[in-house]
């Protein structure tokens, strides 16, 4: 006998949490077409049983990872965010990434030989601690573009949060790039340590331009949060907007009652132009995951855990089946 599709979802601690986002989502009108994302559900479920993996949760769940990976349109409503400029914290190999061994071919936005031949810009230099100030001067530089380059995630979209987030972490730190303001800046974005840990990183701003296209900017959906280990669909608190927060992981640890960090929303790929520019955070030395992550599921909900859970894989059976 056929598994259920909530069997697989509720089976892993990553899979609950999708399930309690999702539930979230669907019962406050937060995906912009309800009909499409029931076809998605539909759709992954049909190829869990076409592979035998209904009663493989690991590998269904999976399964459901990489079908959200492989969208091209953003599932969340739009967001209006007209006077708001936008960035995002990138690793300096989203700049600099020479093909090796394992890499034919260069996924960076820009020209890794461009930039070691002109600006110095190599592995030596973030050792030397030189890099932020080197890859800051090719700003502008349309040479340095790699043609193709696209603003993008492991996800063919970007998680990006509000300018003067960054400025005003900048200000309470009195040197221009450091390491506590990497750290203080990922946990404050909810970032997890394991896709920044000992990298250069960088804030990558975003051109006007984004904020004035209409339907670009989303509110972020469960769909797109579901390999992400710190997203929550709900926020804290009361708003008249319509964006999400981040979770600041220094308030969560903590256990404050609102640990909202900073805006977030989502942008899909973008091709890099020289309208983008960037500029040195510090080095990420230290881990960012808070000592008191267990409790995290906690937190995704405004009602029990046990009964949002039960009604969230409730809705995902009715939708698949």
């Amino acid at each position: 006998m056929p598994g259920l599709p909530s069997d697989a979802i509720a089976a892993s601690e990553i899979g609950q949490r999708f399930a309690l986002n999702f539930g979230h989502c669907w019962s406050e009108n937060r995906f912009i077409d309800k009909i499409a994302i029931e076809q998605f559900l539909r759709d992954w479920w049909k190829e869990c049983l076409s592979q035998g993996q209904d009663e493989q949760p690991d590998e269904a769940f999976a399964l459901l990872v990489a079908a959200a990976a492989r969208r091209s349109v953003l599932c969340g409503r739009p967001v209006s965010l007209r006077r708001t400029a936008l960035a995002r914290v990138v690793s300096f190999t989203a700049f600099y990434s020479p093909p090796t061994s394992g890499r034919a071919v260069d996924h960076s936005f820009l020209r890794s030989k461009y930039l070691s031949d002109n600006y110095g810009v190599g592995l030596k230099s973030v050792a030397t601690g030189q890099v932020f100030r080197k890859l800051e001067r090719a700003n502008g530089d349309l040479e340095a573009i790699r043609p193709g380059a696209q603003v993008r995630g492991q996800m063919p979209l970007s998680w990006v949060t509000s300018r003067d987030f960054f400025e005003a972490e900048r200000i309470a730190d009195p040197r221009k790039y450091s390491g506590s303001l990497a750290i203080r800046v990922c946990r404050r974005l909810g970032l997890e340590g394991q896709f920044y840990l000992n990298s250069a990183l960088f804030q990558l701003n975003y051109p006007k331009a984004v904020t004035r296209t209409q339907d670009l900017v989303r509110r972020a959906t469960a769909i797109e949060g579901i390999g992400n280990r710190y997203f929550r669909a709900r926020r804290d608190g009361a708003y008249s907007h319509d964006y999400g927060y981040t979770v600041d992981l220094n308030l969560f640890e903590a256990s404050k009652e609102n640990v909202d960090g900073a805006i977030e929303v989502v942008l899909p790929s973008l091709d890099f132009t020289d309208e983008f520019t960037w500029q040195g955070i510090g080095l990420l030395l230290s881990e960012t995951a808070p000592a008191n992550e267990a409790e995290f599921k906690e937190r995704l909900t405004v009602e029990g855990v046990a009964d949002a859970l039960r009604e969230a894989l409730n809705i995902i059976d009715r939708l698949c089946l």
